[in-house]
This record gives structure tokens, sequence and C-alpha cells, in this order.
């Protein structure tokens, strides 16, 4: 099943509880969490977030970029959350105004 950006964000937003057993039993250095978060942000509806850099460096999720609203950083990052609970998230997105 392929979870798409609509779904993290309906987790992050606590409607569905993420499943608490599908990160532990994983490496927290493997860097599929990085391409997951890849994933659910080039499925975003909102251009921007698409263009989020993230990186991981062992139990740390960088992203960054630019996006126009504090309300988009931060749905960016409760996405990361969901994909990877056990992980830190480091948010280093930039909010500008136009």
């Amino acid at each position: 099943m392929t979870t798409t950006f609509i779904d993290h964000a309906i987790q992050a937003e606590d409607f569905v509880k993420p499943d608490p057993f599908a990160a532990s039993e994983t490496n927290l250095t493997d860097q599929a969490f990085a391409e997951d978060v890849r994933d659910a942000f080039a499925q975003s509806p909102i251009q921007a977030i698409r263009q989020l850099q993230v990186e991981q460096n062992g139990s740390s999720i960088l992203i960054s970029g630019r996006l126009r609203s504090f309300y988009h950083k931060q749905l960016a990052q409760e996405v990361v959350r969901t994909i990877s609970p056990k992980l830190r998230v480091v948010n280093a997105v930039e909010v500008y105004d136009q």
C-alpha cells in the first residue's frame, strides 16, 4: 500500500494514529527514512513542499528550503514525524513573505 502526502498529513493531525511499531523494528541510521520523506513531499499538492531538501544524518532528519507560510512549514514537519517518529526532526525551512 502506497501512503500519500495527504495520508501523512491526516496522521499528523491525529485523525489516524501511526503504527507505534513501524519504526522501532528498523535501524534509525537507515537512509530509507529520508527517501520515504522525499517520496511523501513529491506527492504534495503544495508545489513548494515538493522542492524541499531532505537529509538524514544518523538519528536526525533535516528538512530545508523555502516556503511561503508557517503553516506549510509545520505541515512538512508533521509529515516527517509520522514517517520517522523516532528520529529527531530539524526543521530549517525558511518562511519568506512575498
